[in-house]
């Protein structure tokens, strides 16, 4: 399997998580710039924005880890022209962590994470 199929599926799983929380998806794969968001989602008046990190082994690290600063500074730019573009005010970060053995799923969901600052 390769890097486009992982994180392909490790989207489908994350989308399929949001909707089981109930929250509305509001886009995929929104671009800006050289940035993207993964999934942006609804959950009453706060908009989620939903960074997936999918693996399939511990060998390049943990999903999480893929968070680099300069991938934050990224998303944080990113997010702010989502905001701009659609008037969001209230919103968090999320990261969705999908590890993939043998054609199971495991799900972790970090909440309201932090970005660093610039």
């Amino acid at each position: 399997m390769n890097h486009l199929s992982i994180g392909s599926q490790g989207e489908r799983v994350a989308r399929l998580f949001c909707i089981r929380k109930g929250w509305q998806i509001r886009d995929t794969n929104w671009r800006a710039g050289r940035g993207e968001l993964d999934i942006v989602a609804q959950d009453k008046d706060t908009t989620i924005f939903i960074e997936v990190k999918s693996r399939t082994s511990h060998t390049f690290g943990f999903p999480e880890e893929a968070l680099t600063p300069h991938k934050q500074g990224m998303l944080r730019k990113t997010i702010s022209a989502y905001c701009t573009r659609f008037n969001v005010h209230n919103f968090r970060v999320d990261v969705i962590c999908v590890h993939i053995h043998n054609k199971k799923a495991r799900i972790e969901h970090l909440r309201d994470i932090e970005l660093l600052p610039n």
